[in-house]
């Protein structure tokens, strides 16, 4: 969990509560309401007394007066040192590039300079930082205002080499701030303001580094956990996988003009990425890049197509993993499942021991766009790659002949792309049903071959024995490379 935008809200608190920011007797010392989400602990604490540590041309460098107070010298002379080089990327790298390419921060004025407060405190575990919207505005709008341009780190971040990187991530999010919801009134998705921030770490050239790049995490964490949806927003890590694994994949397919435009559009979200594409004569719509993005990161092989893979480096290793489901040994058998799913999120499927000719019914969801695609080899291990379209609890039937008696596998990808409630109802799930099978054309039971001998026919076995049998399929299959469990 990294970023909490905290969204306007028009009402008025108490002053006992929210106090001005001011500075105190000691004209370094400054008072900052806090969003107390990111506490470490359980207390309701709103506001935190900092120290002006260093001061620069564009940034002003305040920590949290308890956690300064507990260094040494040395290491208050490190943390003027941390500051100082700081500042100077700031000033030579990540303003120019990140101003250049999505445009302007608010340049909000406190007495009489335009700066921006970087504000060090700590937060808890996993938080890395975070901006607020209400400081944009007045304090006579929000009384919990701070009045000026802030970004607000962990404290535990102060030393880390990844720094750079996460003050460039949260100053998109000003810059953003600026052009979509003080500029155009509307508020944006926060996937999509997330989205944007991610990429400006790669736009930078953090990500071309030696060693362990800001990257490295998305990409597990998004492998942990791909069945994310990539709308809805939790402010989980698997979150930000999701959409840093996307947003990769749509610049590298459309270019960085998508992401500029939907930032200077009216619109928000789908729509502004849609209108996007359209200004810059795509016929594509966010729905099939979509698609084509769940498809990627299972193949992630330019050779089947450049639709389905990843050309940076650090993403060449993207592969999700699919849920295995092993077929049976008998065609009059069936795997029957209703499994669960969200909007705008895939599950990856992998059907093993398909031997002969597979078939697959589907029944849809109600109220939403339902996407299957799958993936197989034929004979000559030729790659084929499939999309079917399905209407609201709409019921189709798929079969695939004559695949591979070496137990090919069928990859199935699942995909909700929308849902007539998403704007209304949050959290959305749907429940999809499949009947695999083998059809009646397929080998019969006596003709099915397996990789070693069996002391009689598979029709004359009880089941412990057909588990058995089974469970040496499994460790062929793993000792030739051509099943994996994880």
């Amino acid at each position: 969990m990294e970023i909490k935008y905290i969204k306007f809200i028009c009402f008025f608190i108490g002053a006992f509560l929210f106090t001005a920011p001011v500075f105190a007797a000691n004209e370094n010392l400054y008072k900052f309401n806090i969003d107390s989400l990111y506490n470490p602990d359980s207390s309701q604490q709103y506001q935190i007394s900092t120290e002006l540590k260093n001061s620069y041309n564009r940034l002003d460098f305040y920590v949290d007066s308890s956690f300064l107070n507990s260094k040494d010298w040395t290491e208050k002379n490190e943390m003027n040192n941390t500051f100082s080089n700081l500042s100077a990327e700031f000033e030579d790298k990540i303003y120019p590039q990140l101003v250049s390419t999505f445009g302007t921060e608010k340049h909000s004025t406190s007495e009489g300079t335009e700066r921006i407060a970087v504000v060090f405190y700590p937060m808890k575990e996993g938080v890395r930082g975070y901006i607020r919207n209400i400081d944009a505005y007045d304090k006579t709008i929000n009384p919990s205002s701070n009045q000026m341009e802030v970004i607000y780190l962990n404290s535990s971040y102060i030393d880390s080499p990844l720094l750079p990187e996460i003050l460039a991530h949260e100053f998109t999010h000003l810059i953003e701030l600026n052009q979509k919801e003080i500029k155009n009134g509307t508020a944006e998705d926060t996937w999509l303001n997330e989205a944007r921030a991610e990429y400006a770490v790669t736009l930078l050239g953090y990500n071309d580094k030696d060693g362990d790049i800001y990257l490295d995490k998305r990409i597990k964490d998004f492998l942990v956990k791909p069945t994310d949806s990539l709308t809805e927003w939790t402010n989980t890590v698997y979150d930000y996988g999701s959409v840093s694994m996307f947003v990769h994949y749509l610049v590298e397919q459309y270019g960085l003009s998508i992401l500029k435009d939907s930032l200077a559009s009216s619109k928000v979200s789908i729509a502004s990425i849609n209108e996007a594409l359209k200004n810059n004569n795509y016929s594509d719509t966010f729905n099939d890049i979509y698609n084509n993005w769940s498809i990627a990161v299972y193949l992630n092989d330019c050779s089947v197509s450049s639709k389905y893979c990843y050309t940076d480096k650090n993403l060449k290793d993207v592969k999700v993993l699919p849920v295995n489901t092993f077929m049976p040994f008998f065609k009059e058998s069936s795997v029957s499942m209703n499994q669960s799913i969200r909007n705008w999120s895939s599950n990856w499927q992998k059907f093993v021991g398909v031997n002969g000719n597979f078939k697959i019914d589907i029944k849809s969801p109600e109220k939403c766009n339902f996407k299957v695609s799958y993936i197989y080899k034929d004979q000559s291990e030729k790659s084929y790659v499939k999309t079917v379209s399905f209407k609201s609890g709409e019921e189709k039937e798929i079969i695939i002949p004559n695949l591979s008696e070496n137990i090919s596998p069928v990859i199935f990808i699942f995909s909700v792309e929308g849902a007539e409630l998403e704007k209304i109802t949050p959290n959305l799930f749907f429940v999809y049903s499949t009947v695999a099978s083998i059809t009646s054309d397929s080998p019969s039971e006596e003709e099915i071959k397996l990789p070693f001998e069996t002391d009689k026919p598979l029709s004359q076995m009880s089941t412990d024995e057909l588990l058995r049998v089974l469970l040496k399929v499994i460790v062929y299959l793993l000792s030739q490379g051509k099943l994996n469990l994880n």
